[in-house]
């Protein structure tokens, strides 16, 4: 490939998550940051790996740039070969570019926050 693609996303990981000022936030914290609500139970169990785990948080950021067909189908040739649970490897991937299309998918599963980020550009 001759042409180098700008990134069209941009991760960054931020363990502190919504608590990250609480030192001290015991697992009622935890799972009320990554709930937004108490939950009403508590774990049996409790140790570092599980807060590190609940206080993680993922942001991504994309850009308004288009991606070529070609990087396209190589993202999802890789991730059609990732292992997944039980090495099932079924994958479902849209790659929609008319934007009024994104806003009705994006419509279809709102008010869910993970499909926000569907209605830019790829």
């Amino acid at each position: 490939m001759t042409e180098q693609p700008a990134p069209s996303a941009h991760c960054t990981s931020q363990p502190g998550g919504g608590t990250a000022g609480l030192a001290s936030a015991g697992p009622a914290d935890r799972l009320r940051s990554r709930y937004g609500r108490p939950v009403g139970w508590q774990p049996p169990e409790w140790n570092d790996t599980l807060d590190l785990m609940l206080r993680h948080r993922s942001t991504r950021r994309y850009l308004d740039k288009h991606v070529p067909e070609e990087t396209l189908r190589t993202v999802i040739a890789a991730a059609q070969s990732a292992p997944t649970s039980s090495n099932q490897q079924i994958i479902s991937a849209l790659a929609i570019r008319d934007q009024a299309k994104k806003d009705a998918v994006a419509e279809i599963g709102a008010p869910s926050r993970s499909t926000s980020s569907m209605r830019r550009s790829w």
